[in-house]
């Protein structure tokens, strides 16, 4: 008796790549949502836990930390160690490392999920972060003295505002350049900061803003 084997045509077998690369096309795009999605809510959890840090060194030392020039591991720089050579930070620098030591407020500062490489930095850094303590006894332009209020009065206005306008009750920011990791603070094309809204798509242009004390993620 013969046996007749029966194959797969050559159609058939187009058709079944077809299928596949339809699934995965829909399937990989949502994969990266959910991936970015998960990573902006770590980024967050870190800033709230960050915040905890920063609230009960307040209470300690009646200020707020000064900000570090430089990331840990970029030339050996500790500015936290330091004020008078973190005051040469200006209105911007990165999580104080005085929340870990000589006090372990926090038991480590946590990366920037978004941070990106570039002007001799590493890739990994802390959070930037912004003490208006610091800029008021640096600058004499208010502008600048009151850096982190004139952010979160630019978020809400969509403007910048004039320095009466400011928040006063804003002391100090964290924030992440974001997902597309542009500089989209008051470097942008606007001229103001803007805040990352993952309506306008997961990847998209805006900086993560936590605003302290006790104001959290905002941009009203």
């Amino acid at each position: 008796m013969r046996s007749t084997f029966r194959a797969f045509t050559l159609i058939e077998l187009l058709i079944v790549v077809a299928i596949i690369a339809i699934l995965a096309a829909i399937a990989v795009p949502n994969f990266l949502e959910a991936q970015t999605r998960s990573k902006v809510s770590r980024f967050m959890a870190d800033l709230r836990t960050c915040a905890t840090g920063m609230e009960t060194y307040y209470i300690d030392a009646n200020r707020y930390p000064p900000a570090d020039l430089y990331p840990a591991g970029h030339d050996e720089s500790i500015t936290g160690a330091n004020d008078i050579y973190a005051l040469s930070a200006g209105a911007e620098g990165y999580t104080s490392r005085r929340l870990t030591t000589p006090i372990s407020y926090l038991t480590s500062l946590p990366s920037d999920i978004f941070a990106h490489g570039g002007d001799g930095l590493p890739n990994a850094h802390a959070p930037h972060y912004i003490n208006d303590q610091m800029n008021q006894v640096l600058f004499t332009v208010e502008e600048e003295q009151f850096f982190s209020a004139r952010t979160k009065a630019a978020l809400a206005l969509g403007v910048d505002p004039a320095p009466a306008l400011y928040n006063r009750t804003v002391k100090w920011h964290m924030h992440s350049h974001g997902p597309d990791k542009d500089h989209d603070d008051f470097a942008s094309d606007a001229g103001i900061p803007v805040a990352y809204d993952p309506t306008n798509g997961t990847v998209s242009d805006g900086d993560i803003f936590y605003f302290g004390p006790g104001l959290g993620f905002t941009s009203k």
